[in-house]
């Protein structure tokens, strides 16, 4: 794995050590919720509704067992580097 890649991984694991809030070792429904919530407080934009809470986790649970495992959350984490990393592009170009 390449640095950059063991970077994500790390920032990943971090991620999801937070989120995952009772420690049994999958983020559930609620605590996506709850995180999801609290980064829309932050960010002063409104909560998201139970049905986008639903929503993002019927993507993230590609296994579909009610949970989202460290594997299917590092997706979104990548996702979410990702998208800052091309903002960045974007505004400043060269």
């Amino acid at each position: 794995m390449t640095s950059k890649g063991t970077d994500i991984a790390k920032i990943a694991q971090q991620a999801f050590n937070i989120v995952d809030s009772d420690k049994n070792g999958y983020v559930s429904y609620e605590e996506l919720g709850e995180c999801m919530k609290a980064v829309a407080r932050k960010l002063g934009t409104p909560e998201p509704s139970d049905d986008q809470i639903l929503q993002a986790v019927g993507a993230l649970d590609t296994n579909k067992d009610g949970n989202i495992s460290l594997e299917e959350f590092s997706v979104l984490v990548e996702g979410l580097l990702s998208a800052i990393i091309d903002l960045k592009e974007i505004k400043s170009p060269g």
